[in-house]
């Protein structure tokens, strides 16, 4: 019984709500037939602010935390107010007047400097004749909308190019050095980090090569060449052990270019 009660409740609620909003929706309608534009803007206002805090009220009792679901619901729930608001803006916008009248026909643009011209491009209807009428006050700057829109389209070309261009130099420059890490890695024991080619010129260069004991190797990539230095133990020719370190140039291969000490 309580669980019907609440929801005759809930229907109850939600079409007062509905019902609230198609009042305010034709109170709005009413303003804009006057041209009263500004007078609708005002109520819209009042009426998004409304819906937004009823929202937010709701989203922060119900534990939410998620500000994009947020932006969701608020747009949903004042989504009738925010459409004619929209409008509003449009048939002020001398943005919009340039897209549409760079978009007309031959035919529709001598109609619409005639004043002929009876598309539907917003609603409602006074919205739709304050635009026409606004876009007849820009007729005589067609020819240099028509040309800035195009100067427009070519630098967005341009930028998406450029952004392509960049975009495929930047996954090849990766690839390539991928490529070359992979390269510089080959060249040193995965077992203990010593460097393979210089650890054999190490050991044909020592008095007892069977005594090398690696410690540490270290690298760096120089572009033109990789610096590699190693630090080992090993028996000198007197018999004692002593710590050593021996640095190299190398190429990209591994193959020992340059010894530096």
């Amino acid at each position: 019984m309580k669980k019907n009660t609440f929801l005759i409740l809930l229907l109850l609620l939600t079409f007062s709500c509905n019902s609230d909003d198609k009042k305010n929706i034709e109170k709005i309608h009413n303003l804009i037939s006057q041209n009263k534009i500004d007078s609708a803007l005002i109520v819209i206002k009042a009426e998004k602010k409304i819906k937004h805090d009823a929202v937010l009220s709701k989203f922060v009792k119900d534990k939410r935390k998620d500000i994009n679901e947020l932006i969701r619901l608020k747009h949903k729930a004042a989504k009738s107010y925010e459409n004619i608001e929209n409008s509003i803006i449009k048939s002020r916008s001398i943005e919009f007047v340039k897209e549409i009248m760079t978009s007309l026909s031959d035919s529709d643009f001598k109609k619409l400097k005639k004043g002929d011209l009876k598309t539907i491009f917003l609603k409602p209807q006074k919205l739709n004749d304050n635009f026409i009428g606004l876009m007849s006050s820009e007729a005589h700057n067609r020819d240099s909308f028509v040309k800035e829109i195009a100067e427009e389209a070519s630098k967005k070309e341009a930028f998406l190019e450029s952004r392509r261009k960049f975009l495929e130099d930047s996954r090849k420059e990766e690839i390539q050095k991928n490529t070359r890490k992979d390269n510089v890695e080959k060249q040193f024991n995965k077992r203990d980090g010593s460097h393979i080619k210089l650890t054999k010129f190490i050991k044909e260069n020592m008095h007892d090569p069977s005594s090398y004991e690696h410690i540490e190797t270290k690298y760096k990539d120089n572009k033109n060449y990789i610096f590699v230095t190693t630090k080992y133990r090993g028996k000198n020719a007197f018999g004692a052990k002593v710590i050593t370190t021996t640095s190299i140039n190398t190429d990209i291969d591994g193959n020992i270019i340059k010894v530096l000490k």
